[in-house]
């Protein structure tokens, strides 16, 4: 589950990491490739591996670069096709010393042990020595993932002076019709969620009353200036603002402080599945058929009752861009985490994924006889706080769309769906719109060079 200490347990979930390494065996003793040099990287710069396709269960890859200018910050990422892995994740300096995450007792990052979830990762170094650095991946216990890493040297850059997020939605994907197995998918550990009946697409027990659910993935990112950290006070949100400090990046000290402004961001409410406060109406999704397809003339048809988050920093906005806070740096030094506050750092996303609880919208109000979903175009529309409660830098990019095709496969359980197009915007005929590519399709190139996307014609 999304539990209220979910990096507390990452912390003591570190024994029970290395017995799982230790049932899979050293991760010395796994088959070691040749050592990867991506080369050298000034101040300003950035360099990209090779994204790697690993079958499982185990294996071992080696980088080294080397830094030959003075910056500010070295930034190491590790950008993951799962949440549901468990790999040993080291960067070493030239003199041999081994620079560990933000949570110095947490060099793992292991997403199926406890609750991980993180798509991405990232090590940073404070002003790094010049030199030859190194980095190593080991899988403990992969199936059929694909990583890619990226090594960024940031020179010093000026914030404005009020530090403002700016939220854009994670638009929809990954959608079907089939409802978790778990007895309890209020857990957002993957590896717990796995489908169940073809032909049951609403939980009974967690998604009482919903029939005709048409499940999907989605989340937000954040493109501002700073963080969204939102205090929990009883039944109420406030929105802590923060100000330019001497400490670019990390916000615990300006929380301390106090050197923030408060303004009340809404209503927090209590999730029974996933055990933990969301921030209510915070998320909007909508369903809508597509009518005429040259005219874009639409008509709803469902909605979801789905309407609050806790967020947490899991993956990279822009893997290409490279600039974003610390992960985890706005997390609060006292209080637990989705109980007391939430957070999402600049550049940052969290995503729910399909088998959570309310990660559906419902198609009663066109449903074939059998449930089926009739075959056609649609639209699913996701809106980030739709109510504007929260302070922005840009209050005009809150929506986002995916244009999705269903096909009839011939009764329940038997139907498909095709994502034809995501993007920012009210839907593929929004003038403004501005198309998303499939951020995953890296991943899927990694696995099989030949991939290309499915078509909708």
């Amino acid at each position: 589950m999304r539990a209220t200490t979910r990096l507390g347990r990452r912390l003591v979930a570190l024994a029970a990491v290395a017995a799982l390494a230790a049932s899979f065996g050293s991760p010395a003793a796994t088959a070691a490739s040749a050592p990867i040099h991506l080369g050298s990287v000034a101040p300003g710069g950035r360099l990209d591996a090779t994204p790697i396709f690993a079958p499982g269960p185990s294996g071992h890859w080696q980088y080294t670069f080397d830094i030959t200018g003075r910056g500010s910050v070295l930034r190491v990422g590790v950008d993951m096709s799962q949440r549901d892995t468990c790999f040993a994740y080291t960067l070493t300096d030239p003199s041999g010393v081994q620079v560990n995450p933000a949570w110095q007792d947490w060099p793992y990052v292991c997403t199926g042990v406890d609750t991980g979830q993180s798509f991405d990762t990232e090590v940073s170094a404070w002003r790094p020595a010049q030199g030859r650095w190194t980095v190593t991946v080991d899988a403990l216990n992969v199936d059929d993932l694909a990583f890619r890493l990226r090594v960024v040297l940031e020179q010093k850059a000026r914030e404005p002076k009020e530090l403002l997020p700016n939220l854009v939605p994670w638009t929809p994907w990954e959608f079907g019709f089939v409802a978790p197995a778990s007895d309890h998918p209020g857990t957002a550990n993957d590896t717990q969620n796995t489908p169940g009946d073809p032909t049951v697409a609403c939980h009974p027990e967690d998604e009482p009353g919903a029939i005709d659910c048409l499940r999907f993935s989605a989340g937000v990112y954040n493109t501002g200036a700073g963080p969204m950290y939102i205090q929990f006070l009883g039944d109420d949100a406030y929105q802590h603002v923060y100000s330019r400090d001497s400490t670019p990046g990390y916000y615990v000290d300006n929380e301390a402080k106090g050197r923030f402004t408060s303004t009340w961001a809404g209503s927090g409410e209590w999730h029974p599945f996933h055990e933990h406060r969301h921030l209510s109406d915070f998320v909007l999704y909508e369903l809508l058929a597509v009518d005429d397809i040259d005219a874009g003339a639409m008509t709803a048809v469902g909605t979801g009752d789905k309407h609050g988050y806790c967020t947490f920093s899991q993956q990279v906005r822009d893997w290409g861009l490279g600039s974003q806070d610390h992960q985890y740096s706005s997390y609060a030094a006292t209080g637990d985490f989705c109980r007391d506050f939430m957070t999402l750092e600049r550049g940052w996303g969290d995503i729910y994924r399909w088998q959570r609880p309310g990660q559906y919208v419902t198609y009663e109000s066109i449903a074939e006889p059998d449930g089926t979903m009739p075959a056609g175009l649609y639209v699913l529309r996701s809106t980030v706080d739709p109510l504007d409660n929260i302070r922005e830098t840009d209050e005009t990019d809150n929506t986002g769309y995916a244009l999705l095709r269903v096909v009839d496969g011939g009764g329940p359980g038997l139907d498909s769906v095709i994502e034809c197009e995501q993007g920012l915007g009210d839907s593929p005929w929004d003038p403004a719109k501005v198309v998303i590519d499939d951020r995953l399709e890296w991943a899927k190139v990694a696995a099989n060079p030949g991939y290309t996307p499915p078509s909708c014609d």
